[in-house]
């Protein structure tokens, strides 16, 4: 641009590109002309066109001989375009950029020539661009990632969308001067002379055959057919569909051309040629509307007001690779505004559809309403008079629209009353037909289930080598790392005491005590709230660095047994050291040996139980062992500490004051209240039953109100047992649930005789997911009765997240009530029935949801197995993953 010269204003100024025209031609003193309802006549007296490709395909260069300059941008420009638009002598400029960074972010800097390959340019002043991969990492010349854009032009975010915002824009650590970089979402990589190839948008792979399609690569293969000046390439279901323009062209050779460059699984099995291009009111094609054409129902009965119009006698062809079939449209009269009943089910055949669009939008002002519909697929029609441009809302927990689980459609209605209405219909305004109209889509189940073809999906590669990744996931992991600070903190200062001649009993006392003490307090209920509500208060905008070690704040257990077996081995030495006083005839007397022996046994009966593999087997004994003995121990510990105190206290010096000083005593009160705390709040409550199944119960309380990722413990024998729940919490409703499914005696006891009051104590305790805050989008697995502590998170929606739950027939295990409100609360919930699709390989499916939600981490509950397997392959593919632990 510069003085003198006169730029076309064609687009709608609500377009970002239309301020390039305008702001473009102010500051460089150009003339803008305002086009009117005739665009021939403003392109007819202008030196300069700004547009996207798409309108730009509407004209000939050679009408034009005025127009010296064109650039386009917006969306891949295809080949034939800009070698037309250069074998006319016109200076056309390929460019690229969202909204996001003003307008464009890059431009080749020299004008196209025939044959060259089609590339975006390079960086603009005042903007970089980087293509990096999913770890952030710039990536070489020649290899494909995601394109980011920053520097001066990069907006701050999007007004009134924190979460948005924080998911597309990130801070430039390249830069690193606090501005913001931007995730264009485009795929491109670097050439060798510095300009960036565009290879489509990231979210236009699709999976085709468990094979990854581009499918603006594909589009770019038919549009390089001869004849063809516009194509699109949609994939509908499970078939990819090309659109072509004009609908002269010869599918034949649209085939070859495409069969050049794409693989057989990248090839459209089915094309549709238009004679008008819809568009979008930026002048983009609209890929909606054409999704829509595709789906319309064959053969198609086009009805329009018109008063003066003759019934036209217009053949439409219809053309597959294989066959030519006809239909001929009927024309009558009707007042009722535009619909179109499209059926899911898809045709056979490719259809010529351009005739319809071109007497739908060639309507005579005030344009007439015309009215799609087909009389076979009547029952799928909503037979009202009003528009809306929303989907309806749908009474039932599934609408296809929006979810792809293992429950269909015709599932749901064999389990649900008859009488519910049936959520067929799907609302959506069409572009580019009179102003009113409206497509009615019949809402079924599209493109099958989510995990269908998961099997073939590419695993990301492990980041580190083995025998890495499991020292630093299994062995190293952060419980035993926390055990492994302890202790070897603990064993420094007993070495470092052995070194300097040893300490005496009553010091060794304190020692033992103190970790005793650090032990119950890691399990003590308030403790342990304080220390998730401490890390938990990390905001999202700290790095997610920082957030996920935050996250693994349940491997707080590593802390406790590091305390109880430290304890254990200062023991011993005080074992040791009191035997000899009193072989020694020292300070300490036989009854203080005495029970030293006794408390030794005890912690040592205590360790020997709670050994992972023996706990696990024998549950029970690890439960009353723990409870009995650690009772008797406490009870010997304060006879200990009395007699300690009396046997090494000064000369002269009372009891009472010798215990006031001595730390010992304090530490032995501050365990005694940790336990007692807990017990000093045991009560027999009401539960409310429902039998959910012979496999499941649900209980309901209202004895406290706990919040998202609490857990209770209940029992039938206080003194012989408890089992520990997670709450299910509903937003506004007081009181709270549980689910307890079959896993063992006592389970199957409650199902099979539903309590109507059950013992409880202390206060609900945090557990895994009360970490679900700390991360922006999560990906949440649960298996069988696992969706207990996952419910409440979902229904909070403090989170965005998918979840993932697989289970043998959801609502005959667990009900409707509970099954209805997940999927009220997250309509695009996947439910595998592992009855009915068998089970699913767990860390494949889960890798494909996190890929699909753009999800920061995974949270599972499950089985010890499972949650191992499913965390270890998130988090040795560098994606956080968390899960609980069974080793404390």
């Amino acid at each position: 641009m510069r003085p003198g010269r006169r730029v076309a204003q064609l687009l709608n100024v609500a377009f970002d590109m239309a301020q390039w025209e305008c702001l473009g031609s102010v500051i460089n003193g150009c003339t803008l002309c305002i086009r009117g309802s005739d665009w021939k006549k403003v392109m007819s007296s202008v030196d300069i066109v700004i547009a996207t490709p798409s309108v730009m395909q509407l004209y000939d260069p050679a009408d034009y001989p005025n127009i010296k300059f064109v650039a386009t941008a917006g969306e891949p420009c295809p080949k034939p375009l800009a070698d037309r638009l250069a074998a006319a002598g016109v200076a056309y400029y390929n460019s690229c950029g969202p909204t996001e960074v003003t307008i464009v972010n890059t431009m080749t800097p020299l004008p196209h020539s025939v044959g060259d390959e089609m590339n975006i340019g390079k960086p603009l002043p005042n903007n970089t661009v980087y293509v990096l991969d999913e770890e952030m990492r710039p990536l070489p010349i020649g290899e494909t990632g995601i394109m980011w854009g920053g520097g001066d032009c990069a907006a701050r975010g999007y007004i009134g969308l924190p979460e948005l915002t924080a998911k597309k824009f990130k801070r430039d650590p390249f830069l690193n001067d606090g501005r913001l970089m931007f995730n264009t979402g485009d795929l491109g990589k670097w050439r060798e002379d510095g300009s960036l190839i565009h290879l489509g948008r990231a979210d236009d792979q699709v999976k085709i055959k468990g094979f990854r399609v581009e499918l603006d690569g594909v589009s770019a293969s038919l549009e390089a057919a001869e004849g063809v000046t516009t194509a699109c390439a949609l994939l509908i279901g499970k078939e990819l569909v090309g659109f072509v323009h004009p609908n002269t062209v010869d599918i034949e050779k649209v085939q070859e051309a495409c069969a050049k460059v794409q693989p057989y699984y990248a090839r459209p099995t089915r094309y549709i040629k238009l004679v008008i291009v819809p568009k979008t009111p930026n002048g983009k094609i609209d890929k909606r509307a054409l999704r829509a054409l595709a789906e319309a129902p064959v053969p198609v009965v086009v009805t329009t007001t018109s008063d003066s119009a003759e019934a036209p006698n217009t053949v439409t062809d219809i053309q597959t690779p294989t066959s030519n079939l006809k239909f001929t449209p009927s024309v009558a009269t009707t007042t009722k505004p535009v619909k179109a009943a499209i059926s899911n089910r898809l045709s056979a055949a490719s259809v010529d559809i351009g005739t319809m669009w071109t007497r739908l939008q060639e309507g005579q002002a005030p344009p007439p309403l015309p009215q799609v519909t087909n009389e076979s697929f009547r029952p799928f029609i909503e037979e009202t008079d009003s528009i809306t441009s929303s989907p309806k809302q749908s009474h039932k927990p599934i609408s296809s629209a929006t979810s792809r689980s293992t429950l269909r459609q015709d599932e749901i209605n064999s389990k649900y009353d008859d009488s519910k209405e049936t959520p067929n219909d799907l609302v959506v305004a069409l572009p580019g037909l009179p102003s009113g109209g409206v497509v009615t889509v019949a809402a079924a189940e599209k493109g099958g289930n989510v995990w269908e073809g998961y099997l073939d999906d590419e695993l990301p590669d492990k980041k580190e080598p083995k025998v890495v990744r499991n020292l630093r996931h299994i062995i190293f992991s952060l419980y035993r790392r926390l055990f492994g600070v302890v202790f070897i903190v603990n064993m420094s200062i007993f070495i470092h005491a052995l070194a300097k001649g040893g300490l005496p009993a009553n010091r060794i006392g304190t020692v033992v005590i103190g970790n005793v003490c650090g032990a119950v307090l890691m399990r003590q209920d308030y403790v342990l709230n304080l220390i998730f509500n401490i890390a938990c208060a990390v905001p999202r905008s700290w790095p997610l660095a920082i957030r996920r070690i935050a996250g693994r704040v349940y491997h707080h257990g590593g802390a406790h047994s590091g305390c109880a077996i430290s304890a254990i081995v200062w023991l011993v030495y005080f074992t040791v050291e009191v035997t000899r006083d009193v072989v020694r005839r020292g300070g300490a007397l036989i009854a203080t040996t005495v029970i030293t022996y006794v408390v030794l046994a005890l912690l040592l009966a205590m360790v020997w139980f709670a050994y992972p593999k023996r706990r696990s087997t024998a549950h029970d004994n690890f439960e009353r062992t723990h409870r009995f003995f650690g009772w008797a121990a406490t009870a010997l510990v304060w006879v200990l500490v009395v007699l300690l105190t009396n046997d090494y206290k000064q000369p002269g010096e009372s009891l009472a004051h010798a215990l006031r000083h001595n730390a010992s005593f304090w530490m032995i009160c501050i365990i005694t209240l940790s336990i007692v705390s807990s017990w000093a709040r045991l009560r027999k409550v009401n539960v409310r039953s429902v039998v959910l199944s012979n496999h499941a119960i649900r209980l309901y309380f209202d004895y406290a109100n706990p919040k998202t990722g609490h857990f209770v413990r209940i029992s039938k024998s206080p003194l012989m047992e408890w089992h520990s729940f997670a709450t299910i919490q509903e937003p506004g409703v007081p009181g709270f649930s549980l689910v307890v499914s079959r896993a063992g005696d006592w389970t199957g006891h409650t199902i099979e005789n539903p309590p109507t009051k059950l013992w409880v104590r202390g206060v609900p305790t945090y557990g895994v997911l009360r970490i679900v805050p700390l991360f922006r989008r999560m990906v949440i697995v649960a298996t069988g009765s696992g969706i207990g502590p996952c419910a409440p998170a979902i229904f909070e929606k403090r989170t965005p997240m998918r979840l993932l739950w697989t289970s043998p027939d959801v609502r005959k295990t667990f009900g409707n009530e509970l099954v209805d409100k997940l999927l009220e609360a997250s309509p695009d919930a996947v439910i595998y029935d592992t009855r009915k699709h068998g089970k699913p390989d767990m860390v494949k499916l889960t890798l494909r949801l996190v890929r699909e939600f753009d999800a920061e981490a995974v949270a599972i509950i499950s089985n010890q197995k499972l949650t191992e397997k499913v965390v270890y392959g998130m988090m040795s593919r560098g994606i956080p993953a968390f899960g609980a632990i069974w080793d404390s």
